[in-house]
């Protein structure tokens, strides 16, 4: 890469290809520029960038938080700008693009551009999304075709405002459509994300093939866990967990699963739980942690994002680890035993909340799973995912509704 300084700045040029076998150079580049240059306006010419990988945009953002200000990054093509774009780079750093112009483009669902799946491999199945991998570097989130472009568009958003608050999420790309192979053969209306995919090895995988080492997985995924919690999210635009989790449970009264004097009962458990201002991933499974080279986690899904209270989080390992194996499902617990997934369950507690005095712990482990039988339960009734469909869901029922009758405040 070459480099030009003079009074007032220090330009850098990078050429060719910026990806996962250069990137880490063309970080350590820019800090030693920049460290050597201190006071320096640091720029990035990128008239001869052709091409920018996930990779590169780490390099980019790890650089950027370093400094007051933003990183200026100018004359890039339109196919390098457009990187840029669709991966909401232009809001983090000052990017100027051909014409001057940092305005994003408007995503119009009738010319999203097409993403044939037929050679692609499927690699997980969620309640209303597929996953594929596109190729090395690529994933594609493919939705049903039940979900709303506007349902699509948020959940990107969602996503990109976890990354730009510091979550290690997969960098968001652009909206396309996928082909819906069915017997036609035919490109139906099912639209998706591409993102990237930072390793093909989950956080799940590894504690299957490593059983033994069950207890420092969880004790590790409580520490990251507690790390991404910590983050305040009240400068950006995340939704607020408990408003919006009230006004699902009341549709499970249209959808005849409960009763309102149910309702009232399992409304009274949400209310129970404080606003909070953090941010909370209501997802966190080890099913969706990927797990790099550097054993670094990144998480490839992050669409509902939100503001909340960490019990969010806690709630979904809880309800993994410990409601569902005790009710006899087995979902993401899969090929555990049950001592296997109380001891994932019960290192993870302890080690999230610091403590060793069982008391304590087992008044926590109460009150979180009151919390995670209740919320669960509304999540799946309106997009089910229970292998034993309705009789799972009848089970789920019974257990939030057994331990809602005492009801006290958070004791963390």
């Amino acid at each position: 890469m070459k480099i030009a300084v003079d009074d007032k700045k220090i330009i850098f040029k990078p050429e060719g290809t910026i990806d996962a076998t250069n990137a880490d150079l063309f970080r350590e580049e820019l800090e030693k520029g920049i460290e050597e240059n201190e006071g320096k306006l640091p720029i990035i010419d990128g008239r001869d960038l052709l091409y920018i990988s996930s990779a590169g945009l780490r390099a980019l953002l790890k650089v950027s938080k370093s400094l007051p200000y933003k990183l200026h990054i100018g004359n890039l093509s339109e196919a390098v700008y457009e990187i840029f774009n669709v991966t909401g780079f232009t809001e983090i750093l000052s990017v100027i693009g051909p014409d001057d112009s940092n305005a994003h483009s408007d995503l119009l669902r009738v010319n999203l551009p097409e993403v044939d799946v037929s050679e692609c491999t499927l690699i997980s199945k969620g309640a209303y999304y597929d996953v594929y991998r596109v190729d090395d570097e690529t994933l594609l989130r493919l939705y049903s075709h039940e979900v709303s472009y506007d349902f699509i568009i948020s959940n990107k958003s969602a996503t990109e405002n976890a990354f730009k608050l510091g979550v290690p999420v997969s960098i968001t790309y652009e909206v396309v459509r996928g082909r819906n192979f069915d017997n036609e053969n035919e490109v139906g209306e099912r639209c998706g994300i591409l993102l990237e995919m930072s390793s093909d090895t989950t956080l799940l995988d590894l504690m299957k093939k490593d059983r033994e080492h069950l207890a420092d997985y969880a004790k590790e995924l409580a520490q990251w866990t507690q790390k991404i919690n910590s983050f305040d999210v009240r400068s950006l635009p995340f939704g607020y967990t408990i408003r919006s989790q009230r006004t699902l449970l009341n549709r499970l009264i249209e959808m005849d699963v409960l009763k309102k004097p149910e309702v009232a009962k399992l409304g009274k458990v949400l209310e129970n739980i404080p606003s909070g201002t953090t941010y909370v991933h209501h997802d966190l499974t080890p099913r969706n942690i990927m797990v790099n080279n550097k054993g670094e986690y990144i998480v490839y899904d992050a669409y509902m994002s939100a503001c909340g209270h960490p019990i969010q989080d806690i709630a979904t390992i809880c309800y993994h680890f410990k409601i569902l194996p005790e009710l006899g499902i087995k979902a993401q617990a899969e090929g555990f035993d049950n001592s296997e997934c109380e001891l994932f369950w019960r290192t993870y507690l302890s080690a999230y909340l610091g403590s060793d005095d069982e008391e304590f712990l087992a008044k926590a482990e109460r009150q979180i799973m009151q919390f995670a039988s209740a919320r669960s339960l509304i999540f799946e009734a309106i997009i089910p995912s229970l292998p034993g469909g309705r009789s799972d869901l009848l089970k789920l029922k019974r257990a939030a509704l057994s331990m809602c009758d005492f009801i006290e405040p958070l004791c963390f």
